[in-house]
């Protein structure tokens, strides 16, 4: 591996006043398709379409180690052709995708790296398909995309391999053209789902395998991204056209299908589970929608779902017509990659960002109106009502020359201030852990 000479500094979290996202160098030239951070070795893979990483030619997959970039150099010659998934597998890193070349030679879509080069699997998709999603199961590594069978095995749309052959599982009658982009383990069972429908119109869009036969789950028509396991129900997200109560996400819990929390406004790329959040991330404007309104909670492309609530992962806003297209945690920070050029009219971002905040800070996060301060404007004393439950966090007050006249340990949900004897004018308010604030607010005293 050939290390990337010009770095790009990262800031400490702990010494950036705000919250707010950071560009990585130059970035990607061309959309990022998937993250995968591998804690074992300490590094950040990044698979896309891209032919350029900060600023130095590299195609389609590249690594940061959370100062710098390294690059692979995997996959020359092969612009145009995505990473679509990366996943480790028995210890090596395995990439699919519609790549045909890697370290110049002739292989089919699916790779692994050793730690030093890409091993070539020159293992044929046949009908030129392509791997689209990877999931670990039983010890065996699954591939889902759009192809009719691998090798000399017919086995359209899926199939396992178990580090040295495939082993043919496939969807009976399968119409090819059609694909999978995701699988996933619920309820000791593999499901499978994305745009598919086999020649009998009998399985479509959602299905299980037992380990022998296939099922049919629910009438969803469109188009699902993602699936996930989050709290011991099976979440789908991506575009949906009918088939579910509400749009772009639902969960089904093994019998029923429900709506999440009033929904998304608009196309769902992926879900991840990062700390006891359920992310979602794609290409939308807003959360909490309730179907067929106009309207929500602003949530720009990235946002998460307590169990309850949905809540934007922050305010900042990503550029129209912009895509989030895949997010990870990495050494305590969160990650994005997708189709951006710009955060908050900052067009500095190229398809990657870093957020500054460690996670444990960003677990507090929570939408200001869940916070409030009464009555405001205030002449004698003031009350902070929170509806989050948090204790032990602290209470700062600072005046308009960012000097702080007030903190104190929150202990209960309703904190009350004396402010009789302060100076008329706006004061701003803050909740915090540490060094991160969780919410600020202001008020004005009279």
């Amino acid at each position: 591996m050939k290390k990337i000479i010009i770095a790009f500094l990262v800031l400490n979290a702990n010494s950036i006043c705000a919250q707010s996202w950071l560009p990585l160098g130059c970035g990607l030239n061309s959309p990022g398709y998937v993250l995968y951070p591998d804690n074992s070795s300490g590094r950040l893979f990044v698979g896309g379409i891209f032919t350029s990483l900060n600023c130095y030619q590299d195609d389609l997959i590249a690594v940061w180690n959370g100062n710098i970039w390294d690059t692979t150099f995997a996959m020359k010659g092969n612009g145009g052709t995505p990473v679509n998934t990366i996943i480790k597998y028995q210890n090596l890193i395995y990439s699919g995708g519609d790549f045909r070349y890697s370290s110049n030679i002739r292989n089919n879509g699916f790779i692994r790296w050793n730690g030093i080069g890409w091993d070539s699997l020159n293992i044929a998709f046949h009908s030129g398909g392509s791997p689209y999603s990877f999931y670990e199961y039983n010890n065996l590594l699954y591939c889902v995309g759009n192809f009719d069978s691998v090798g000399s095995y017919s086995s359209p749309l899926i199939a396992a391999w178990n580090g040295l052959n495939w082993l043919p599982i496939g969807i009976p009658h399968a119409i090819i053209g059609y694909s999978i982009s995701s699988c996933v383990s619920f309820q000791n069972e593999l499901y499978v789902a994305g745009h598919f429908i086999d020649s009998t119109s009998t399985i479509y869009g959602l299905a299980k395998w037992d380990g022998t036969n296939w099922f049919r789950v629910g009438s969803i028509g469109g188009f699902i991204k993602s699936l996930i396991v989050f709290n011991n129900e099976l979440y789908m997200g991506g575009e949906f056209l009918s088939g579910v109560p509400n749009w772009s996400i639902a969960k089904y819990d093994g019998t029923n299908f429900y709506s999440v929390g009033g929904g998304i406004n608009g196309p769902i790329r992926n879900l991840k589970v990062i700390g006891n959040k359920l992310f979602a991330v794609g290409s939308f404007d807003y959360a909490r929608v309730n179907f067929g309104q106009v309207g929500g909670i602003p949530a720009s492309d990235v946002a998460y779902f307590d169990g309850n609530n949905w809540y934007p992962f922050s305010n900042d806003l990503f550029g129209s017509g912009s895509t989030v297209a895949d997010i990870a945690e990495y050494q305590n920070h969160i990650y994005v990659t997708g189709s951006f050029n710009s955060i908050n009219g900052d067009t500095s971002f190229h398809n990657i960002a870093m957020y500054s905040s460690p996670l444990g800070e960003m677990e507090l996060f929570k939408k200001k109106e869940e916070v409030s301060v009464y009555p405001n404007p205030a002449s004698s004393s003031i009350t902070i009502h929170s509806q989050l439950g948090i204790t032990n966090y602290e209470l700062r007050i600072t005046d308009v020359f960012g000097r702080v006249v007030y903190k104190e340990t929150i202990r209960a949900n309703d904190t009350q201030v004396d402010v009789s004897r302060w100076s008329s004018g706006v004061y701003f308010y803050s909740l915090t852990q540490g060094e991160g604030a969780a919410v600020r607010g202001k008020f004005i005293k009279q």
